[in-house]
């Protein structure tokens, strides 16, 4: 599962270089770049916290990936949030607790909230 993971991290971080390199996004509203990173990324972090063991040793890598996307995200302003998102929230290696993550970022951004309670 780790190596699924670590995998999935290598296809994001590819995907971040491709969009940096063609400098096709600034992080303006209307970026539709932005968009599609962004859902990409939502569907990784998903999958990984539906499909993965909470075992302390995973737990600790998807800490550390999560610091590590923070820090290479390739839109600034979306880096910018990220960070600031990190601290006050405890990110966790569970679905519902990505879920509520996920809410927060939409309600900062005034996007419709998911039904958490919904998630298994």
């Amino acid at each position: 599962m780790v190596i699924r993971m670590m995998r999935a991290w290598a296809v994001l971080v590819l995907a971040a270089a491709a969009v940096r390199a063609f400098d096709t996004c600034t992080c303006p509203d209307s970026c539709s770049v932005k968009e599609e990173l962004g859902r990409g990324t939502w569907l990784l972090l998903h999958q990984i916290a539906e499909n993965t063991e909470p075992t302390p040793a995973n737990e600790e890598v998807f800490r550390t990936f999560i610091r590590s996307l923070s820090q290479l995200y390739p839109c600034d302003v979306c880096r910018e949030h990220f960070q600031r998102n990190l601290v006050d929230f405890d990110i966790q290696l569970d679905p519902m607790n990505m879920c509520q993550f996920h809410n927060l970022v939409n309600e900062q951004l005034d996007k419709p909230l998911h039904p958490c309670d919904v998630v298994v």
